[in-house]
């Protein structure tokens, strides 16, 4: 598919999911217009994680992405929503993005062995997250110092051990976001938002 799109793809296009598992796919391929990813009316399609690269003008929405949807305790160690520096004007709307089916019972070791690192990873200039929930991660969002003029809105990060938000780069919106729920005592320093800058150098 990420080949055809590649070579096709043009404004307007849309792939449509069905009901059913859809695995780990990777979306690429840079397109001359929004070219939309999101679920045939009614359906709910299934994903274990996600890898945006070398794109740009995808819109992708209203996904169920869950490692467990792969079979019950599969773990995905590092970010379940992964943009790549390689990428542009990604927008990932409406998702629900979370390690695991349920944490009921989880004690703070299930934590560090289940939980995904992040939910969402972004490291590509202009990215919009709008209205997606993200579940049982350490890191909430994390925008790096590649992705300025990045707008993150309207977003839920429930349940999280590490930071709630990292906010590294420059020209960004972040708004009407909501975190609760920070789990596990430890030698970490935990924030609901965090954000630092550093000069070319990364001081």
């Amino acid at each position: 598919l990420c080949g055809w799109l590649r070579e096709r793809a043009s404004l307007g296009d849309e792939i449509v999911l069905h009901n059913g598992y859809h695995g780990a796919p990777a979306v690429k391929g840079n397109n001359s217009g929004n070219v939309t990813i999101r679920p045939l009316a009614g359906a709910s399609p299934r994903l274990k994680n996600l890898v945006v690269s070398n794109a740009s003008r995808w819109v992708i929405q209203g996904l169920d992405i869950c490692p467990e949807h792969a079979g019950v305790g599969t773990v995905v160690e590092g970010t379940l929503v992964d943009i790549k520096g390689s990428c542009s004007r990604v927008t990932v709307s409406d998702c629900t993005i979370k390690s695991a089916l349920d944490i009921d019972g989880w004690t703070a070791a299930d934590w560090y062995a289940f939980a995904a690192d992040r939910g969402i990873l972004t490291a590509a200039p202009f990215t919009t997250l709008s209205g997606n929930r993200i579940l049982y991660t350490g890191f909430g969002i994390t925008v790096r110092k590649t992705a300025p003029n990045t707008t993150v809105e309207r977003n839920l990060i429930k349940a999280f051990y590490q930071d709630g938000f990292g906010a590294f780069a420059d020209d960004c919106v972040f708004e009407y976001n909501t975190v609760t729920d920070s789990y596990v005592d430890d030698a970490n320093h935990d924030d609901f938002f965090q954000s630092w800058s550093t000069d070319s150098d990364g001081t």
